[in-house]
């Protein structure tokens, strides 16, 4: 019986082969667990205000959550002891509901060359992976949280809801709105963290206006997926930043990955310098330099990458002459970044191991990354055009979508892309 148990664990291989064994922990409870949430944790003095936060939520399901308390072991003494201080305060801090537990892993003096976000969300993943092992649940649900973030209440409702509703989906990345709360944070924390919300709504608006759907938010504290994807997936990465990018564009181009925009995420907007890049750093390099906007890509920019998107069929099994003949049409900034990458032999490529249209398109928008994208808008500022106002961009692209906005102003545009994302089908 046992044998016949242990073939159906789902990620026996995974665990054995990738997964984090020295910090996989022991849990036992009478649970069976539907959800599983994982925080990574350094130097913070928020995270039972996030916990608090998820008792308040309303839900039957059985639901871990874990926390990952790390430090590497060249980070300061500060560091540390605020580390410590929270695994003591773990000690005392009970759950309030019985289908609600906690578990606490500690993860002090880290490699300083593994030490990064990464590498503390891969171990609380590869914990709640093993949980869900254990249990032979490989449809159970994974949440990414921060530890500086609080949701809504019925934040694991939606959640179960939605999964329930289409099995067939692997992620989701899941609605979030920086906290603005001028109680809580300061005018030029609350002044930053709008501008750099606006950018990042505004990159994934334009991007949707040129008919590139393929294209979410990636944030680490906003996104869940199935166990048995995590698996299939081969686990988070370990880089010190951007670990959240680069895991669910793996998943992003299979088609299987959607967005809930039923609840919400709640991410503080303070400063914070623990990763290199990101939310935080934005945040500091706004309020430090005294700045009044942030700068994006232009929307032409966006605009001359869709004329190539209204093309993408006519590659198919397209022979040079026709090749020179169609880039040739298309504006000048998508010409020089195509001969630049040397399409021509990329297409040569994608049209030898594609049978028919579909499995040629599936292959060029695998090509045509959101990598390749961000390497398109870097190539066609460094060349063609310059940055500009997030805020001025983001209101033109509100003119050619015919919505109105009566107020120019930052945090009235901000509520107007909001509001486009939650009602997003």
């Amino acid at each position: 019986m046992d044998k016949q148990i242990k073939s159906r664990q789902f990620a026996d291989k995974y665990l054995l082969k990738k997964g984090l064994s020295k910090y996989l922990l022991e849990y036992y409870s009478s649970l069976l667990f539907d959800v599983v949430v994982v925080i990574p944790c350094k130097n913070e003095q928020s995270l039972f205000v996030t916990l608090e936060s998820i008792l308040q939520a309303y839900t039957k399901a059985n639901i871990l959550v874990i926390s990952v308390i790390n430090h590497s072991v060249n980070d300061n003494s500060e560091i540390k002891l605020q580390n410590e201080k929270t695994i003591s305060q773990s000690t005392e801090f009970k759950s309030t509901k019985s289908n609600i537990e906690f578990m606490f892993v500690e993860a002090f003096n880290i490699p300083k060359k593994l030490a990064g976000v990464g590498y503390a969300r891969k171990i609380g993943l590869d914990n709640a992976v093993n949980i869900f092992n254990k249990q032979n649940n490989s449809e159970g649900i994974i949440a990414s949280l921060d530890a500086d973030s609080t949701i809504k209440e019925n934040y694991f409702e939606e959640i179960l809801s939605y999964y329930k509703n289409n099995p067939k989906t692997e992620a989701t990345s899941i609605y979030f709105e920086h906290c603005t709360d001028a109680n809580k944070f300061s005018q030029n924390n609350i002044d930053a963290i709008t501008w750099y919300e606006l950018y990042l709504r505004y990159y994934l608006q334009a991007l949707r206006f040129i008919g590139y759907k393929n294209f979410y938010h990636t944030v680490g504290s906003s996104f869940a997926l199935k166990a048995w994807a995590y698996v299939k997936y081969g686990g988070m990465n370990q880089k010190q930043a951007g670990e959240d990018f680069y895991f669910l564009q793996m998943i992003i181009p299979n088609k299987k990955f959607d967005e809930i925009n039923t609840t919400a995420i709640f991410p503080s907007p303070r400063e914070s310098n623990r990763v290199p890049f990101g939310t935080g750093p934005a945040v500091v390099d706004y309020i430090s330099n005294n700045k009044n906007n942030i700068e994006t890509y232009t929307l032409q920019s966006f605009i001359d990458l869709g004329e190539l998107f209204k093309v993408d069929n006519q590659f198919f099994r397209i022979t040079n002459y026709e090749y020179l003949l169609l880039i040739n049409k298309l504006p000048i900034s998508v010409k020089g970044f195509l001969i630049s990458n040397n399409f021509f032999e990329v297409l040569t490529g994608l049209n030898k191991n594609s049978t028919n249209k579909k499995t040629f398109l599936n292959a060029f928008y695998t090509w045509f990354s959101a990598f390749r994208i961000l390497k398109f808008l870097n190539f066609s500022h460094e060349e063609f055009y310059s940055r500009t106002s997030v805020l001025d961009s983001a209101i033109t692209l509100l003119s050619h979508l015919n919505i109105k906005n009566e107020n120019n102003d930052v945090y009235s545009v901000l509520d107007i892309y909001r509001k486009m994302e939650k009602e997003f089908k």
